[in-house]
């Protein structure tokens, strides 16, 4: 024994302490995390561990602690049963903020029918909300079911004709929906990049370019937020890249031409790898099974120029993937596809505002300046392809067509041919014109204050007399677009 009491040989202690991390709820810092630095410090005169990262409490719906004696809580097994060990997964990654606290609302699942449903509650012992002992089944009042805190109260007693209900939360169907789109979106690339059409070229379209870059801020801000113990960041980051980025914007903007286009291939590819790898420790188990089907399409090395992907039979060994921000990072790309983003967005916008069949090809004129006239040519199929429209005239002198609905993107006027009914667009465009003349005039109060313009940052006056300059254009060609119902 040594002076201080301490055994001379502690294998297990040297094993296992120092560690690099204490994970641990807010309820015992002082009655043991805070007791461990002591008695670590007086009797071996160091730390026991570098961090102690304070996870977020589950609450449930009414801001209540989560009790088994109050049966308020989810059990693990019945959310794997329900939704998936992924979903289940993803979904409390997603939760964990830096808030001390998180609200899950608890409902039941009806055993008789199996539809989820909010139960009646009633106030417990210490005036708790608590689901009722026995619930009616919301689709044959006929039938009961017994509550979690019926059973733990003691109140009610499950029956073969009166069964326990389980607890779940509507939470959970954010991963649930994640998981499917993992699925079924990975599936539908695996069946492009498993086609063995003779490729056309070799060179990065502006899609791939712009995608790469999307990966490599991706990575970089995955492995901030690990490293800062912010994983609701990283979950919803890495959400936002898949089903965003990747699903709704890159792949729709392929799928014409990806099958003859090696590049577009293998850069789908390399994105599919490294967004497993990123969602591994998240959602591990669909991860590798697709993995799998991924390692069987395309074997070898996915890895791409400034993107390192090593293979690995085993996506729970692969190495994490490795970005060069320099290399994939194209300034040009990114600023040219956010212009077809928005071009793509507004006629959608337009089309949904007037209930265009999602079959229906819109026919769009274009009236932009000279400065632009190129980009928008140059990008004009791929646009056309997201938006399912077919471009007329484009030059900074178009007119508006008759019966079109117009669109203002940043110097860029889109008229969407055919598609307006004149007195609902106008009572529309008036409603908008009155609301930018408001913004206008907010602006423009803003900017004639000295005080204001004197001392405010530059660069937020200048972000000013930007917007203001956006919202007159938009108001201009608003007016514009008034004027030309009221002739028609």
């Amino acid at each position: 024994m040594s002076t201080l009491g301490w055994p001379e040989e502690t294998p297990d202690l040297d094993l296992w302490n120092p560690t690099s991390v204490l994970c641990t709820a807010r309820e015992i810092i002082t009655l043991w995390v805070s007791r461990m630095v002591m008695f670590n410090l007086y009797f071996k005169d160091q730390l026991p561990f570098r961090d102690v990262f304070i996870h977020a409490m589950i609450q449930d719906g009414h801001g209540q602690k989560m009790s088994k004696s109050l049966g308020n809580g989810v059990d693990p097994l019945d959310i794997i049963q329900s939704h998936g060990s992924d979903a289940m997964r993803y979904t409390l990654t997603a939760m964990t903020t830096q808030t001390q606290d998180v609200r899950m609302p608890v409902d039941l699942i009806d055993p008789h029918s199996g539809e989820t449903f909010t139960p009646k509650f009633v106030t417990g012992p210490g005036g708790v909300k608590v689901a009722a002992p026995e619930q009616n089944s919301p689709t044959d009042p006929n039938k009961k079911m017994v509550s979690s805190y019926g059973l733990a109260s003691g109140k009610a007693t499950p029956t073969d004709d009166v069964p326990l209900a389980r607890n779940t939360s509507e939470k959970f169907d954010l991963g649930q929906r994640l998981a499917n789109k993992l699925w079924n979106a990975t599936r539908f690339a695996l069946s492009i990049l498993t086609d063995d059409t003779p490729t056309t070229t070799d060179e990065l379209t502006l899609a791939d370019r712009w995608i790469l870059g999307r990966l490599a801020e991706t990575v970089a801000a995955a492995d901030r937020a690990i490293a800062e113990y912010r994983f609701s960041e990283m979950a919803n980051g890495l959400y936002d890249f898949f089903w965003r980025d990747l699903c709704d914007w890159y792949v729709e903007a392929i799928k014409p031409t990806a099958r003859e286009n090696a590049a577009q291939r293998r850069t789908l590819a390399a994105c599919i790898d490294a967004t497993l790898r990123l969602l591994h420790p998240v959602m591990p188990f669909i991860t590798e099974r697709l993995w799998a089907s991924l390692n069987e399409a395309v074997p070898g090395d996915r890895s791409i120029d400034g993107l390192a992907l090593p293979p690995n039979d085993l996506l729970a060994t692969a190495a994490w993937p490795a970005a060069d921000a320099a290399t994939l990072t194209d300034a040009e790309a990114k600023e040219h596809f956010t212009f077809v983003q928005d071009i793509v967005s507004a006629v959608r916008e337009i089309r949904a505002q007037h209930k265009v069949p999602p079959s229906a090809t819109v026919q769009v004129s274009s009236r932009a300046p000279a400065a632009i006239l190129n980009r928008m040519i140059k990008h004009r199929p791929i646009a056309q392809a997201l938006a399912r429209y077919e471009g007329r005239e484009v030059g900074p002198n178009v007119e508006a067509p008759k019966n079109a609905a117009a669109a203002v993107v940043g110097e860029v006027t889109l008229y969407v041919h055919d598609v307006v009914d004149a007195e609902a667009e106008t009572k529309r465009l008036t409603k908008k014109r009155d609301e930018l003349q408001k913004k206008v005039a907010n602006f423009e109060k803003r900017l004639a204050n000295e005080k204001y313009v004197n001392a405010a940052p530059a660069k937020l006056v200048q972000e000013t007399r930007d917007q203001s300059a956006a919202a007159q254009a938009e108001l201009a060609a608003v007016n514009e677009q008034l004027a030309g119902l009221a002739d028609a």
